[in-house]
């Protein structure tokens, strides 16, 4: 099963994340094994940073790899110190960021999709047309 958490990585990231252990997984046809694997959806870095204004620290959340194009990234287990349950107003931040990502995702996909079918739709039309011969007086 899915679920948001926090994890706390040997490199010292701390990173909240969609987390489905590699053990509820098929296995691929490629040998790799998911048993010491967890798979993380959707990663984001939390940053901790101390706000002078506020005299407190506050919370940021960034792409974890920002050269990465996928959206799930397997973890080896022993690469991870310990993961709990994200703060409510963490998780709360952490959704209202996916959501925005994957609504603007889905407009740049349906603004492709609407293009290519306009595209096509011309093509189609010029190539029906382009064998017709039409006179002046057959348009009047």
């Amino acid at each position: 099963m899915a679920v948001i958490k926090v994890l706390k990585l040997t490199t010292g990231d701390e990173i909240i994340g969609i987390v489905q252990d590699g053990r509820d997984m098929e296995p691929g046809d490629d040998g790799f094994t998911v048993e010491n694997l967890l798979f993380l959806t959707a990663p984001l870095k939390v940053i901790s940073r101390y706000d002078e204004k506020l005299k407190a620290h506050s919370l940021y959340l960034a792409d974890w790899i920002p050269s990465i194009g996928e959206d799930t990234l397997p973890i080896d287990k022993s690469n991870i110190l310990t993961l709990g349950n994200p703060n409510t107003d963490l998780e709360s931040h952490y959704y209202e960021l996916i959501l925005a990502k994957d609504m603007k995702e889905q407009a740049i996909k349906q603004e492709q999709e609407s293009t290519v079918h306009e595209s096509t739709e011309e093509a189609l039309l010029k190539e029906l047309l382009k064998d017709c011969d039409f006179d002046d007086d057959d348009m009047n």
